[in-house]
């Protein structure tokens, strides 16, 4: 069952549903969050294949697991096997039920066998009696509408797990692990590449490009379904599962963010973004968007967010989509390190010939003098210093500050630990 259907479901039965078994499908999501978040922590093949199976024997309740890929030649290949404890299976144990792995495999259906050995469609297969299955649980791994293999699970005993929750969490941790194995197999193909001088670009942006198509959707789906569960739960809900359903939402955004930053930060490096200047509205095409976005998160934190208008001279000359991300990442950080008081987005008036200025200016925990440089330093963590409670690697001023430096805007930070930060940016009139 796809999340998305699993969506439906709630929504359909949700009155014939109880409180605690509401709250079971909340940590069902909360369960596949951290499992999506530990998935994506590593592009290694190899270890994306370990945290994939360590999860899958885990959520199954299995006596061990295996990843099968599809090579070059369409050819099923034993990749990784590992039983419960994590320990890494040789060759000569990677005996399963080859008729369910082919037969999942060529479908694209998932399969799930409780009670194999007994089994009433048949006789067992050779591997089955041979190893004294009991439970097996098979599914497809399919990226972008391309079949690249199977995850396989099995166990000696009858695990008397429900088919529909089980089959759930499992085919949601094939569908991530599916993104997962192909964004690594197209890195390792990247440094391969590299290694043999003959790096493709090609190669790389269908890299980036699977990378944010593929993680950001899925993501997406956890995101608003755990806002609509808390929405429609919300006259019943206890605080403790509102406050997981919140991290929810929190940490999903906070994934999202960091991969965007991390995406941003390698199109400057490859030299690969088409930078292309023209005269433009900055308020019409950027300014008001931004606000327009930014004003329901405002209301959540209880903060004011002002638009002061102070001329009605708008157009400047620069690449609309890089200074976007600019002011874009200023306004996030301020949301982010602010949490009383306002945040203002000011366009003043002609203070400079032939420049627009506009300033950003917030009441957030501020940053002392002696760490400015941290700012423009890529790969310091701001989270490093200790002033700061909060455990987020921040890029957003980093790529502010090439994206200002691209366009040939003036940018200038003024920051106070505990009172506050202002940036000003000084951008180029036509």
């Amino acid at each position: 069952m796809k999340l998305s259907d699993f969506k439906k479901d709630v929504n359909k039965n949700y009155n014939k549903l109880e409180l605690p078994e509401l709250n079971k499908r909340y940590k069902d999501l909360e369960s596949i969050l951290s499992v999506v978040k530990n998935i994506n922590s590593t592009i290694v093949l190899d270890d994306v294949l370990a945290v994939v199976l360590t999860h899958a024997i885990e959520i199954s309740n299995a006596d061990r697991g295996f990843v099968v890929l599809s090579n070059e030649n369409r050819i099923l290949d034993y990749k990784l096997g590992l039983d419960n404890k994590g320990n890494k299976l040789p060759e000569n144990c990677f005996n399963i039920s080859q008729t369910v792995v082919e037969d999942v495999f060529n479908s694209g259906h998932s399969k799930y066998i409780e009670g194999a050995l007994n089994s009433s469609n048949g006789s067992p297969s050779k591997s089955i009696l041979e190893l004294s299955l009991q439970t097996i649980l098979c599914a497809p791994l399919i990226a972008e509408n391309t079949k690249i293999g199977v995850i396989y699970v099995d166990s000696k005993r009858i695990t008397n797990i429900k088919n529909r929750e089980l089959t759930f969490t499992f085919e949601i941790l094939a569908e991530h692990a599916s993104t997962a194995i192909r964004n690594a197999q197209l890195f390792n193909k990247v440094m391969n590449a590299k290694h043999n001088a003959e790096i493709s670009q090609d190669v790389k942006m269908e890299f980036m490009a699977q990378m944010s198509h593929e993680v950001r959707t899925p993501l997406n789906t956890i995101i608003n379904f755990s806002h609509l569960l808390k929405e429609e739960i919300k006259n019943e809900i206890t605080p403790e599962v509102k406050s997981s359903l919140d991290l929810i939402e929190s940490s999903g955004l906070k994934i999202i963010r960091s991969f965007d930053l991390l995406l941003n930060m390698a199109e400057l490096k490859t030299g690969t973004y088409d930078f292309s200047a023209k005269v433009f509205d900055i308020h019409k095409k950027i300014i008001a968007p931004i606000y327009s976005e930014y004003k329901n998160l405002a209301h959540d934190k209880k903060l004011n967010f002002i638009l002061n208008l102070q001329t009605d001279d708008f157009e400047i000359i620069g690449d609309e989509y890089t200074l976007f991300l600019l002011i874009n990442n200023l306004v996030s950080n301020s949301f982010k390190f602010t949490v009383a008081g306002y945040i203002e987005i000011r366009i003043l008036k002609k203070k400079v010939k032939n420049k627009i200025q506009i300033e950003i200016e917030d009441t957030g925990i501020g940053l002392s003098n002696e760490f400015s440089e941290y700012f423009y330093e890529p790969g310091k963590n701001l989270m490093d210093i200790k002033e700061f409670n909060i455990t987020d690697s921040d890029l957003g001023l980093t790529l502010s500050a090439k994206y200002a430096q691209m366009n040939n805007v003036d940018m200038k930070i003024t920051s106070k630990s505990k009172k506050g930060t202002k940036v000003t940016l000084l951008f180029n009139k036509p």
